[in-house]
């Protein structure tokens, strides 16, 4: 739970000293790394060593966060960071505090998590695509899930409570946000795109261009 608190903790900060904004986010992922950096021992550090891998940790995942969007590495929850890179970390973190531990060893049992992570995802994904498809089809994905696979509206409230989009450089937004509201393009084309289909309110592009619907732009550009 300290490590948890830390990484929350760290996450917000890192999160408001970049985007300028206290990311909701971000500071889940930084619970999940605090809780991700601690498991390899939980046992062994102290109060204030716990606290400190978690706020390594949750510094952490947001850094990663935004550099695997810079890679174009898609992630858009931000999994490879907390359990990947944090998770790395965390192995690495038993050496501060568990006398027993040697950094061969645990350099060794990254490789091998890795390796074995690696090789069983990609027999059970592969049999997968095989057998039946790891895809929904495009109307599902612009549609959403939730609708096709849950029949609910899983962000109603989102959907319902805008109503005015404009399309811009910098993404697809509502006029009275500022362009820095979120910390990448891809969370607001995700977020955007998500709302635009729920409208499909016609639009237009600055500087001269054919109306289309904002749920059309959104899938164009990210879909």
């Amino acid at each position: 739970n300290l490590a948890a608190c830390g990484g929350v903790v760290a996450a917000l900060l890192t999160a408001r000293a970049l985007f300028g904004k206290a990311d909701l986010t971000m500071a889940l992922n930084g619970a999940l790394a605090g809780l991700v950096s601690i498991t390899a021992d939980p046992l062994s550090p102290s109060a204030e060593l716990s606290v400190l891998v978690g706020l390594i940790g949750g510094v952490l995942v947001v850094f990663s966060i935004i550099g695997l969007d810079r890679l174009k590495i898609d992630d858009p929850v931000g999994a490879i960071s907390v359990h990947g890179v944090v998770g790395i970390w965390g192995v690495l973190a038993v050496l501060l505090s568990n006398g027993d531990a040697s950094f061969g060893g645990q350099a060794l049992g990254i490789v091998a998590i890795f390796g074995w992570t690696f090789g069983a995802s990609l027999v059970v994904w592969s049999i997968l695509k095989a057998i039946m498809g790891i895809r929904v089809s495009q109307e599902e994905e612009y549609e959403g899930t939730d609708i096709s696979e849950c029949g609910v509206e899983a962000y109603p409230e989102v959907t319902k409570s805008y109503t005015s989009l404009t399309v811009c450089e910098g993404g697809l937004r509502p006029a009275f946000f500022s362009p820095g509201f979120f910390p990448s393009r891809r969370y607001a084309w995700i977020f955007w795109g998500r709302l635009a289909a729920g409208h499909k309110r016609p639009l237009k592009r600055y500087g001269g261009g054919r109306r289309q619907s904002a749920a059309s732009l959104a899938f164009r550009r990210y879909g």
